[in-house]
């Protein structure tokens, strides 16, 4: 089996941790991109393509907005995204026919249930290398915390970007 490549990512992450170990703390990522670009060890990467970045900016655009269910007294995403071949296609929530809407509802399930596999992967690593912290079993049913959230008024909710 040949030698692994080193991404990018790889790169990033070595440079962090040696920035960590040489201050002996935590440190913000602005902090270390700053450092390594004054001590000319970072380099800036290449501009994007603005038709790019005009791309990604809409498709944020049409994640965040939210419209306003008054029957429910809640706020819904506008707007969903689905895939078709290798192409991202946005339409309106209430346009969408059930098999795009559905296809939303189990990609964005996939993804919390990453992170919160990410959650526990974390606690049992805690646990193993802290065994005198013990950290108890965190809920991974999250239907209370939904409950909850939705029964919040919307000005209570901090996060109203949908995604």
């Amino acid at each position: 089996m040949g030698k692994k490549r080193r991404t990018i990512d790889d790169e990033y992450n070595s440079y962090i941790e040696s920035y960590r170990i040489r201050f002996s703390r935590g440190a913000t990522i602005r902090e270390v991109a700053e450092y390594g670009l004054a001590k000319k060890q970072l380099r800036l990467p290449e501009p994007k393509d603005p038709k790019e970045i005009l791309i990604q900016r809409m498709a944020k655009a049409q994640r965040k907005q939210m419209s306003r269910d008054e029957a429910l007294n809640h706020d819904y995403n506008t707007n969903i995204w689905y895939l078709q071949g290798d192409e991202i296609f946005w339409i309106k929530n209430d346009k969408a026919d059930l098999e795009k809407f559905l296809y939303n509802c189990h990609s964005r399930r996939k993804r919390a249930v990453g992170i919160m596999t990410g959650v526990e992967r974390n606690r049992r690593h805690r646990n193993r290398i802290h065994p005198d912290e013990y950290v108890e079993q965190l809920p991974l049913d999250l239907e209370f915390d939904v409950e909850l959230k939705l029964n919040q008024s919307d000005s209570e909710d901090e996060r109203k970007t949908g995604s």
